[in-house]
């Protein structure tokens, strides 16, 4: 069945993309771009012409460790492109920094311009305006270096990879770091927004492990950033995204070990009712185990319900003999699953393989996100409701794909307080994070606004069950586009606008979308800010 619904997906996107070809013919670059309609080497770049005058002076004051590309060139097309199609737009040129110095030398000229622009990690956003623009597009692709010293247990990592590339590079040191749980995540955005992981029972967030950035300030400024150096930008940083300048390399503690136990199972819907009851066992303070993680997934591909779980143990043996853990996992595996990869002492990048996001890419899309103090019975199921209401009904409107993320979090686990970092979440939560994919801009206000419905309706349904939601803040990477920022940040807002003023008076980075203080709001925009 995991073949036949992968195949009614594959077809899905085929369809939409050929739908979208057809929006999209009225949105190609004007004919200063087309005259660039073809593919050319990285030195020819560097010597082409640039019509829009912001592309042009980028092209003068870069050295031969980056390059530039017009639109039509291969480079071009892959740096702009996003792993949610609304996430798209059509830059004037996408250049791609390969030296600190060069960001330096591209936010400085943008500094003299009103261009818009965006930094673009690996894409995975799907809001316009948050990692795309109209403007000028930064790739971060040739900061692609992963490096270990292992005297300080140290790892460095460009903000141009994603954590497959991570975890793989590390796997010769035996080491692992806390990171992304599924293939195809950059590690710029989920480091940036705090960074949801299967060791953060262990160690807290991605952002709680990073000891140190390398940063270009908004004024071109090159800093070694720690919490001694320069403690209101790291906090900034903690959770801020890219609000006062762009992060080229992230400096995190390592973590022991780079093989683990898990792997990803899938279940027919009709075991929906018993998953569930599974997942609020293993949310529940009768598990103290902090090496175990469960990620259960409640799918529906054009209406056909499917269950998806992914099951992680930070041990190459899994969990021991008659724990609390293992008799929840194995409950699972004797639910007869459609379809089984679980493994015992695999690495870290395998584990991540097994759970492919690129076969759900290519699609509109927007994520959302609910915090709730824990995933109780109850919650769960107004969590299914929701699901099966939707997932029935998206079709009509034509939705392809209703997703609602099941995440426990052990309730034990202390966390930095919130003074110490930008986003802040010194109190334990379980983000229930919601996705809902369709294929065309057309039905854009009818999906932002169906899961907004959800998303309400769920929070509402907590505080009715008696859960004390408040202080519990938004996860940054999954909230909705439009969030306030208060919801977000909470009392952390007026502090984050007054140091992102401070390295970036000029309110350059203001340009770039997403979630910026500078404007006391985000700067979602359809047309780019």
């Amino acid at each position: 069945m995991v073949a036949t619904l992968s195949s009614l997906f594959s077809a899905l996107v085929a369809l939409t993309v050929l739908a979208q070809t057809a929006v999209q013919a009225r949105m190609v670059p004007g004919p200063e771009a087309m005259q660039y309609f073809h593919s050319r080497s990285a030195a020819q770049q560097k010597q082409a012409q640039f019509f829009d005058p912001t592309c042009k002076a980028i092209q003068a004051v870069i050295s031969n460790a980056s390059a530039i590309y017009a639109p039509g060139d291969a480079k071009y097309t892959a740096q702009i492109k996003h792993w949610c199609s609304s996430g798209d737009m059509y830059s004037k040129c996408s250049v791609e920094p390969g030296t600190a110095a060069d960001v330096s030398a591209i936010l400085k000229v943008l500094a003299t311009s009103n261009s818009s622009f965006a930094v673009r990690g690996a894409g995975h956003s799907c809001a316009p305006g948050f990692s795309g623009s109209k403007g000028v597009n930064i790739a971060m692709t040739r900061f692609n270096q992963v490096t270990y010293d292992k005297a300080k247990q140290v790892v460095k990592y460009g903000s141009g990879l994603i954590w497959d590339q991570v975890y793989q590079q590390l796997e010769k040191y035996d080491v692992k770091v806390v990171g992304g749980r599924v293939s195809g995540v950059g590690v710029a955005g989920f480091s940036l927004g705090g960074g949801y992981s299967f060791l953060t029972n262990q160690y807290g967030l991605t952002s709680d492990g990073i000891i140190a950035y390398d940063f270009v300030t908004a004024t071109g400024q090159v800093l070694y950033v720690t919490r001694q150096s320069y403690p209101d930008l790291f906090f900034l940083l903690q959770g801020g995204f890219n609000n006062a300048g762009i992060v080229t390399n992230f400096y995190v503690k390592a973590r022991p070990r780079a093989t683990i136990w898990g792997g990803v199972l899938f279940f027919d819907g009709k075991y929906l009712d018993t998953v569930l009851n599974l997942t609020a066992q293993f949310a529940s303070e009768q598990n103290t185990d902090l090496l175990g993680g469960l990620l259960p997934t409640i799918d529906a591909f054009a209406g056909v319900p499917l269950v998806e779980c992914q099951i992680f143990y930070d041990s190459p043996n899994g969990p021991p003999a008659g724990s609390f853990v293992k008799n929840i996992f194995d409950q699972l595996l004797a639910l007869s699953p459609i379809h089984v990869d679980v493994l015992a002492n695999r690495t870290m990048a395998n584990f991540t393989g097994a759970a492919d996001s690129e076969q759900f890419a290519g699609m509109r899309g927007t994520f959302s996100s609910v915090s709730l103090e824990r995933l109780t019975p109850e919650i769960l199921q107004t969590i299914k409701e929701e699901f099966q209401y939707y997932g029935t009904i998206a079709p009509l409107g034509g939705g392809v794909l209703i997703s609602y993320d099941l995440e426990p979090f052990a309730r034990a686990k202390s966390y930095p307080a919130a003074s110490t970092t930008g986003w802040p979440h010194d109190k334990s939560l379980s983000p229930l994070n919601l996705y809902f994919a369709w294929p065309l801009g057309l039905s854009d206000g009818i999906f932002y606004d169906a899961i907004r419905r959800s998303t309400n309706k769920i929070r509402q349904a907590a505080i009715a069950q008696g859960q004390k939601l408040d202080g519990l803040y938004l996860y940054p990477n999954y909230a909705l586009y439009d969030t306030p920022l208060e919801d977000v940040y909470g009392p952390n807002v007026d502090r984050l606008t007054k140091i992102a003023a401070k390295y970036d008076p000029s309110k350059i980075m203001a340009r770039a979308g997403g979630f910026q203080f500078a404007r006391g709001r985000n700067t979602y925009s359809v047309f780019g800010p």
